[in-house]
């Protein structure tokens, strides 16, 4: 009898491991993947709150949420190579909900929000899925990949196409040392999402994370690792990526003092053939970026006031529904 129990134990873990791997998915040549974990994002202090506004967010995140399990996935996978997927990324996310229960998700979504999103069937007849139609234009067509994972493209290739090969994805390689900190994780091979003509050719991988402050004076660490093709090559590139990153940044905000405070906490240094970037972020220096960029906020308040007056156009649920009661 004891031995039948710990045989059912072990087979029921096995199944729950199982469906959790979305991992079995990801093609062998994939180029660029991400791992985020959608339900720890909330509880980053940049993205939670306990004003009126923030929990209304929230509440609304998981009042529409229809993969079901009570809350956001707790990992979703989006993988992209442009041979194979086309003009867009594959989104892969675990579910609950059955099909039935998903279209009663979407179907509400549709009446909530009648002039935004729309529902259709999937072209191809071959799946279980839905078709949704965003501002009359942009399409998201939902699989069901089988009965506990989903996936969310544009319509770019055939769901066929996600399925490992028989040797586990090179780029799977760059996810085995995740910490239980860590939100989110984008890789590469090659060069990837970084220009190359940063680094020609001799850049073999590309990682960033952001992950969760380990105490309440860190906000999130945003971490980089660079591999190159030699050491020499790595330890020449350390000399001149806080000089490209300040660039960047300045190009893209304009401010000086910003580029000065990341500067001020940035570490970049060789480590064999690759390149370490760690940039811790401070609850303080997360405080003074919000107060400073308050402004920037159509509906903001700096320093308790209403700042200049914006016009904002808010989607709200169409009354007589359930959302809008």
């Amino acid at each position: 009898m004891l031995k039948c129990l710990v045989m059912a134990m072990v087979c029921s873990l096995a199944y729950l491991a199982s469906a959790d791997n979305l991992e079995r998915f990801v093609p062998e040549d994939t180029r660029i993947m991400g791992r985020l974990r959608p339900r720890m994002a909330l509880e980053l202090s940049a993205l939670k709150g306990d004003d009126a506004e923030a929990k209304s967010w929230r509440e609304t995140i998981e009042a529409y949420n229809i993969f079901g399990g009570g809350s956001l996935p707790a990992k979703v996978l989006v993988i992209y190579n442009p041979a194979r997927f086309g003009n867009g990324p594959v989104v892969i996310v675990p579910v609950t909900n059955t099909p039935e229960e998903m279209r009663a998700k979407l179907e509400k979504l549709t009446l909530d929000f009648p002039d935004v999103i729309k529902l259709g069937e999937l072209p191809n007849k071959d799946y279980i899925g839905f078709r949704l139609i965003v501002n009359n234009k942009n399409p998201i067509e939902i699989y069901y990949l089988d009965k506990d994972a989903v996936a969310l493209t544009n319509g770019s290739f055939a769901p066929a196409e996600l399925k490992a090969g028989e040797k586990p994805a090179p780029i799977l390689e760059h996810f085995k040392d995740s910490g239980e900190l860590e939100v989110i994780r984008i890789s590469s091979m090659g060069a990837g999402f970084i220009p190359s003509e940063l680094f020609g050719r001799s850049l073999n991988a590309t990682t960033l994370k952001l992950s969760k402050g380990a105490d309440e004076k860190t906000a999130f660490l945003l971490n980089g690792i660079l591999e190159f093709d030699k050491p020499e090559t790595a330890a020449q590139s350390s000399f001149l990526i806080p000089l490209v990153l300040g660039a960047v940044i300045m190009q893209a905000t304009d401010d000086a003092w910003l580029v000065e405070q990341i500067s001020k906490k940035l570490k970049v240094y060789p480590e064999g053939n690759k390149v370490m970037i760690d940039l811790p972020v401070s609850e303080t220096l997360l405080k003074a970026l919000k107060e400073k960029y308050q402004s920037q906020i159509p509906g903001a308040t700096a320093n308790g006031n209403p700042v200049a007056k914006t016009e904002v156009i808010e989607i709200k649920p169409v009354e007589n529904t359930p959302a809008a009661r």
